[in-house]
């Protein structure tokens, strides 16, 4: 993502996770970890509004 947002000028990304994702069971139970903290700041809000 880093590559596609900074180096090729790309302005959306669409991320597919799947039900059983780790990152997904993190962000939902407010996981804090390590370089995820930011990912999961920016998923959270769209997780809080389902």
């Amino acid at each position: 993502m880093e590559f596609a947002t900074k180096v090729a000028c790309v302005k959306f990304v669409v991320m597919l996770i799947y039900t059983k994702s780790a990152a997904l069971i993190g962000a939902c139970n407010h996981l804090k970890m390590g370089n995820l903290n930011t990912l999961l700041d920016k998923v959270n809000p769209a997780i809080e509004s389902e």
